[in-house]
């Protein structure tokens, strides 16, 4: 009986730290032909966020309420903008399996766009203090990932700084004209 008890124990608490942070949501970002696509997982977590987002609805009586809400709520805190600062369009989103895991919700979410500079990701935070969305960037060669929350809520995407390769470019023109120059004077 002891050992039958402490093996329960034992069994609870490892899985236990299987289960997903309350406090934690991830994202990837995939860039397509034309569109950029969000692939999101939420914890349990994110019905509450969406009553106290929007309290009506507790009285909600089917599921399309929950998903106006949901594209509203996106629309306020999953905010993409390309290099001129110009918002990206949420087009929608795709539930897709959980690979029952009734603990999370994934969603597959599309904006319309293909650069991307800056994203504001605040979801959940409206919940949690403690809050802390893993963005992961898969745009190019490179992976980063960033993490957003209630202290910081925007990350930006580091651009290519070409000023060396510019100025591999200019060392040609400089050298000419210092020649032209350089030779005129001389020869006054």
């Amino acid at each position: 009986m002891k050992y039958s008890i402490l093996l329960l124990l034992w069994s609870m608490s490892f899985s236990a730290s299987w289960a997903h942070e309350a406090n934690a949501a991830f994202f990837k970002f995939t860039q397509t032909e034309n569109t950029i696509e969000v692939a999101a997982e939420f914890p349990w977590t994110l019905r509450n966020a969406l009553l106290a987002y929007k309290p009506s609805l507790k009285e909600a009586v089917n599921n399309r309420d929950f998903e106006t809400t949901f594209l509203e709520y996106l629309r306020e805190n999953l905010i993409l903008k390309d290099e001129n600062g110009v918002v990206l369009q949420l087009l929608g989103f795709e539930e897709l399996n959980n690979n029952q895991h009734a603990h999370q919700n994934t969603y597959n979410i599309t904006f319309k766009g293909t650069s991307l500079s800056e994203v504001t990701n605040t979801t959940l935070c409206n919940l949690n203090g403690n809050q802390v969305n893993y963005n992961t960037l898969t745009l190019g060669k490179d992976n980063e990932t960033f993490q957003t929350g209630n202290e910081k809520g925007t990350f930006q995407l580091k651009k290519e700084n070409n000023t060396p390769y510019l100025l591999l470019l200019l060392i040609p023109v400089f050298y000419f004209f210092y020649k032209k120059i350089g030779t005129k004077s001389v020869s006054n």
